[in-house]
């Protein structure tokens, strides 16, 4: 199948495939973000705030933890797909809310797309 990019849709790093559709897409995305930051100061002192915040912080270190666990770590069974959806879902419902706290207006819906389309979430 043809894309944008032309018939080679894969490169591999290491021993990780990757769609080279998918990079642009999400590259761009959080291209954007950092511009975003970079122009807004009061978006740079909220993000400096949440990273100063020590229980926020280990939240989200034990949050991040589970979702790797879950999503690399757990056996694959009768059970493991609808962990790795339910995880996946979680992990996005997280992300919105830091967009949510950091006043990004337009973000969670670009963001919400890509993951539909390119990640089949939200099935």
């Amino acid at each position: 199948m043809n894309s944008f990019f032309g018939k080679d849709e894969d490169f591999k790093i290491g021993s990780i495939n990757f769609k080279k559709d998918k990079v642009f897409a999400f590259g761009s995305f959080i291209l954007a973000i950092f511009s975003v930051f970079y122009n807004d100061e009061l978006k740079r002192k909220k993000i400096i705030e949440l990273l100063n915040n020590r229980p926020f912080l280990l939240s989200a270190l034990f949050a991040l933890s589970f979702s790797i666990y879950t999503l690399y770590f757990v056996s694959k069974d009768d059970d493991s797909e609808r962990l790795a959806r339910a995880t996946k879902q979680a992990i996005i419902a997280f992300l919105i809310g830091i967009f949510h706290h950091l006043d990004f207006k337009i973000g969670p819906f670009w963001f919400i797309w890509l993951a539909s389309y390119y990640l089949g979430i939200g099935e």
